[in-house]
């Protein structure tokens, strides 16, 4: 794929996810990207065959840059407690570093409206499983290389990890009324730092 084929295949991705954040997924027509997007409308469909399969191609690509995020975390050998604080902090940096350049995508999905459209339910439900299942993974692995005690506590370990950097990303990118419009207040490092610590030493007790 030359450059220019993926710069405009690019733009009208950011337009449609820009389109579909703000007026919502069904308002949205192809017509509207097209426009937004300053393409031909034969533009799109050489790209893309509909509006459904560049939706799912979205939350395809994102789903899989925050799971390679998490999946970065991962440990294939015990390491001692500053090892593992530093590689969970790297992990975070990257993660939130995704969220903030992908605000559009992000507000998807943690959109409110969560419930109001199937094709968007579906897509972010596959994501939020992916995300879950690759946060138990990790812990999974540290209770196997005995870092984490307490096999049998996993799923909630999880769970818990899970909604605390949903919850966290959520107010971070879009303050406590999800508005499109708010500024983070806090710089991706300090943010990263104070998850960090707050995941990994609630995850040991300590």
């Amino acid at each position: 794929m030359s450059k220019e084929i993926k710069d405009t295949r690019d733009v009208i991705l950011e337009c449609a996810l820009r389109l579909f954040a703000t007026k919502g997924y069904h308002l949205t027509k192809v017509s509207d990207i097209v426009r937004e997007s300053g393409c031909a409308q034969a533009t799109f469909y050489w790209h893309f065959k509909s509006k459904l399969d560049m939706t799912r191609e979205l939350f395809e690509s994102g789903q899989h840059a925050m799971v390679a995020a998490i999946d970065r975390g991962y440990r294939a050998h015990v390491a001692s407690t500053e090892d593992m604080l530093a590689n969970t902090r790297a992990w975070l940096i990257d993660l939130l570093t995704f969220a903030s350049e992908s605000r559009y995508f992000m507000a998807l999905l943690l959109a409110k409206g969560y419930g109001a459209d199937p094709v968007i339910d579906t897509a972010i439900s596959g994501v939020r499983a992916a995300l879950y299942e690759s946060l138990r993974r990790n812990i999974e692995q540290a209770v196997t290389l005995g870092m984490l005690r307490d096999l049998d506590k996993v799923d909630v370990r999880a769970a818990f990890v899970y909604h605390t950097i949903e919850g966290t990303i959520g107010w971070w990118l879009f303050g406590h009324g999800h508005d499109l419009a708010h500024q983070p207040s806090i710089e991706v490092q300090d943010l990263a730092d104070q998850l960090a610590r707050y995941e990994f030493f609630g995850l040991t007790g300590k």
